[in-house]
């Protein structure tokens, strides 16, 4: 299944960068047309309880309305 969106194809096109927290390269971002996914290493399905700290600055990140 599909989603039909304006930026699906520039978001594909996109490329991936790295996300820090404080300094530590914490994983990857994917960013487009106000659209970013983003991926935490050695986090699973539970980020808030293996990852705490990354979990909190991508939320926090978020609800500032912040750029990551």
């Amino acid at each position: 299944m599909q989603l039909d969106w304006s930026g699906a194809k520039a978001f594909r096109e996109a490329q991936k960068g790295e996300w820090s927290v404080h300094g530590e390269e914490v994983g990857q971002l994917r960013t487009s047309g106000g659209l970013t996914f983003a991926t935490i290493r050695g986090a699973g399905h539970m980020v808030p309880y293996d990852k705490p700290k990354e979990a909190l600055s991508m939320v926090q990140t978020w609800m500032r309305g912040d750029d990551f």
